[in-house]
């Protein structure tokens, strides 16, 4: 009996394990449609503590897309980008450039940062799930 248990418990610990580990992979999105509009996504790719995907941020007027690459540390994600733009030479792929942003897990969510700011708040996205409009940052009147 006590086997059992130590099984059932030992079973169960790895199992919490597992998805722990799985936080950040899948897809992510935001959305904001006053003013220019505000569109980000990130596919991300988990396996262990290393993280990859694509990204794209953009408005309405400009937009950037690339590839990400980051290490879990902590409990948060720590991302490098490069960009599929040719304007920075030294940030177009396969160039990554310094540790830019992190994600920092919040509920269902994660809190895009920026130098250690509060970007934007993404929320799991895909075909079957639709993004919620952020309107925290419009006020009446925005179109």
């Amino acid at each position: 009996m006590k086997r059992k248990l130590a099984v059932a418990l030992l079973s169960l610990a790895c199992a919490s394990c597992a998805t722990a580990g799985s936080s950040f992979d899948g897809q992510w999105g935001y959305r904001q449609e006053c003013r220019f509009g505000h569109v980000a996504n990130l596919q991300l790719h988990q396996k262990g503590s290393e993280i990859s995907g694509t990204w794209d941020d953009g408005t309405r007027v400009r937009g950037e897309d690339g590839l990400l690459k980051g290490e879990v540390r902590n409990g948060r994600a720590f991302l490098w980008f490069c960009s599929q733009s040719q304007d920075d030479p030294a940030h177009t792929c396969p160039n990554y450039g310094q540790e830019e942003a992190y994600l920092q897990p919040v509920g269902e969510t994660l809190v895009w940062y920026r130098s250690s700011v509060p970007y934007i708040t993404l929320h799991r996205s895909g075909p079957d799930k639709a993004v919620p409009v952020d309107e925290s940052d419009c006020v009446e009147g925005d179109e």
